[in-house]
């Protein structure tokens, strides 16, 4: 009796041993889909993410075309030049100016009377073409002004 229990015995530690040795294949497969499902949730929250920097881009971008194009029509005067086009980059900047006062002559500071120049509020529409984005356009007020006469009283 004592060698068949011993024969049990040695046969339980054998089949512990072997069973002991890796991985069974249902937890092969348990392993393999949890990794499964953690890889697919995070690409899904790096596409979300990478959208999301693309559309922050982009918004930049046209902030900065919107930046230049208004530093550059301040430095326009309606007055003299009411239409015109450039190029900033990649974007084009079409402008148009419409006079909404009449002119009107300007004051001079030292002597207290009319000077030489006639100022007046223009509207500006301008309108930005890019290359992939639609066009944009805004709409701004300046004063423009022209020499009406020159310095000496003639005009």
């Amino acid at each position: 009796m004592k060698r068949a229990a011993k024969l049990r015995m040695s046969r339980t530690i054998k089949s512990q041993r072997y069973n002991n040795l890796g991985f069974t294949l249902l937890e092969t497969m348990v392993a393999l889909s949890l990794f499964a499902v953690i890889g697919g949730m995070l690409l899904s929250w790096l596409n979300t993410n990478l959208t999301a920097i693309s559309r922050i881009e982009a918004a930049e971008s046209r902030i900065h075309v919107l930046q230049n194009a208004r530093e550059y029509l301040a430095l326009k005067n309606p007055g003299i030049e009411p239409q015109g086009e450039i190029l900033l980059g990649e974007h084009k900047v079409m402008w148009s100016s419409h006079p909404l006062t009449k002119a009107t002559p300007v004051i001079s500071n030292h002597a207290g009377r009319e000077g030489s120049f006639k100022a007046q509020l223009f509207k500006t529409t301008v309108t930005i073409q890019g290359t992939t984005e639609p066009d944009y356009v805004f709409v701004i007020e300046q004063i423009g002004y022209r020499q009406y006469r020159d310095f000496t009283g003639t005009q």
